[in-house]
């Protein structure tokens, strides 16, 4: 092991998804086990046993939102737990996501940034009207987007047609686009985050 621990890294699932869909979408088991880090799928919140779980990013999305669920009290107590059990370095903690997951991601590095060092979301925005922090953001963020079509705001991309693929990676459910080959995402976040651990 190396000294000060290993890095974690939080990967974020899609609104109506869940843990074992964005490990099969990304498929960062396999490269944590390559580059000897700890990597989480949680789940999000849902109305009764099989509902659409989510993420409360704000303005996004579903039960989580509706009901104010402290998602970020909820990624915040998970960091400690999981530093508790295991030797993850506390200066290497890192979160990304899709869609629903990506927009959480955001939300975690304006209001984690004691705890987060960088954050990757994928194909999900920021709304633009967030409080500002009341100390200093996550220090690194890479966001990946591509192209929808014309007139899809990320509200219907995002929500409706929740189908996001994995840049590089498999569909999310059987709606999802076909993934973006010319991109390996899971490869280029891990990079990103081995290159930018907490100052």
């Amino acid at each position: 092991m190396p000294p000060g621990g290993v890095p974690l890294v939080l990967v974020l699932h899609g609104g109506g998804g869940n843990g074992v869909n964005a490990e099969s979408m990304t498929d960062f088991t396999s490269l944590a086990r390559a580059k000897g880090f700890i990597v989480a799928y949680p789940d999000g919140s849902a109305r009764g046993r099989g509902g659409l779980l989510t993420w409360n990013a704000g303005h996004c999305c579903g039960y989580a939102m509706q009901s104010n669920v402290d998602d970020v009290g909820f990624l915040s107590a998970l960091i400690d737990d999981l530093r508790s059990r295991y030797p993850i370095d506390s200066k290497r903690v890192y979160v990304t996501g899709i869609s629903n997951g990506a927009m959480m991601a955001h939300r975690v590095g304006r209001e984690l940034p004691q705890k987060v060092a960088a954050i990757a979301p994928v194909v999900g925005d920021v709304f633009g009207d967030e409080k500002a922090p009341t100390t200093t953001t996550t220090e690194a963020w890479m966001h990946i987007r591509y192209n929808c079509p014309a007139g899809m705001g990320v509200e219907w991309y995002g929500l409706r047609n929740n189908g996001h693929a994995w840049p590089g990676g498999r569909a999310g459910s059987r709606f999802g686009d076909e993934p973006d080959r010319s991109l390996m995402a899971t490869q280029v976040i891990w990079d990103f985050f081995a290159a930018h651990p907490k100052r």
